[in-house]
């Protein structure tokens, strides 16, 4: 029996990068990833993840995940204001201030992954990721591209997308189960 779930979302690796349904996250010096590609395959990874929350039926404490294909982004409850999960290439002075904000918006989106994750331990206290997070940081590094450098910011994806298939695997598991 196959699931919806993994047919929909696909999960996998292309050399350094973790994919989506074949879309890449992340850059490196020697591969520069269009951006149209990373906030394609951050919609789909909060699509997937919004899926999973409702499927859970779990309501996120400190966020809204507001899934909008390359235009995705996450809403604080307490205030309504919009984190943008999307960047672009433009090199202007305000670059600076969306990656600041694109950075703000990727650590949002790890709070609701660990939230959820946390949630699924308590129901079953065998769940554990394999790549552990904390904060801004998916075992040990850091997921803002502002003073990072690729390779490492890359690498945090990749190992974000294993814990979110991780998860989604669980997910799985528990509806051939259920």
């Amino acid at each position: 029996r196959t699931s919806a779930y993994n047919d929909a979302f696909h999960i996998w690796h292309d050399g350094h990068f973790g994919t989506i349904n074949g879309l890449r996250l992340g850059r490196l010096p020697s591969l520069s990833v269009d951006w149209t590609e990373i906030n394609a395959a951050w919609g789909q990874t909060v699509l997937l993840l919004q899926s999973i929350a409702e499927r859970l039926n779990y309501r996120l404490r400190e966020f809204r995940l507001v899934p909008m294909g390359s235009f995705s982004r996450i809403e604080r409850l307490d205030d309504g204001s919009q984190l943008e999960l999307y960047s672009s290439s433009d090199l202007s002075f305000g670059r600076l201030l969306r990656d600041r904000r694109f950075d703000t918006a990727m650590v949002a989106f790890l709070t609701c992954l660990q939230e959820i994750c946390a949630h699924v331990t308590k129901k079953d206290p065998s769940f554990d990721l394999p790549y552990p997070i904390n904060k801004d940081q998916v075992s040990g590094m850091s997921i803002k591209v502002h003073f990072n450098n690729d390779v490492t910011w890359t690498k945090a994806l990749k190992f974000m997308l294993i814990d979110l298939k991780w998860l989604l695997s669980w997910i799985t598991k528990q509806r051939k189960n259920g």
